[in-house]
């Protein structure tokens, strides 16, 4: 019997997208939490003074949020479990890292977010069934 290769195509390049986005939130919240710390992170983040959404409590959470969220669900992401909470997450991140760099300079350079953006589109509207090579499927959590 001969592997269908055909069929294959769609969940290789699924587990290669799934892979490359994990890691590139694993690493990034890696150096954030491990190397760099989570204070200094806070202090290299500097909004206008006089705008309102400006408090030192929301920049340690976004903080926070984040770098563990990109921590955990990059993780997850590169096993292979719990895809899709992992992703939904993610977004959020995303949304909250955007919002954080727009207010800290109006014209930001999507070019840090834009790259997980497509990825993680593309992870959301595939198939679920795509995601053949992954802790998911082998223990029965998708079908």
């Amino acid at each position: 019997m001969m592997l269908d290769f055909e069929y294959y195509n769609h969940p290789v390049i699924f587990a290669i997208a799934r892979i490359i986005l994990g890691i590139l939130f694993f690493m990034q919240a890696y150096d954030k939490v491990f190397k760099i710390g989570l204070k200094q992170v806070v202090e290299a983040y500097e909004l206008p003074v006089n705008n309102p959404l400006s408090s030192n409590f929301l920049v340690w959470s976004g903080t926070i949020y984040t770098s563990y969220c990109e921590l955990i669900g990059g993780a997850l992401l590169i096993l292979g479990l719990f895809t899709n909470i992992a992703l939904y997450f993610l977004a959020i991140d995303l949304a909250v890292a955007t919002l954080g760099f727009c207010l800290q300079s109006p014209l930001y350079d999507m070019k840090f977010v834009w790259n997980r953006l497509m990825i993680l589109g593309f992870l959301l509207i595939a198939p679920i069934e795509w995601n053949l090579f992954s802790l998911d499927r082998l223990f029965g959590l998708i079908k």
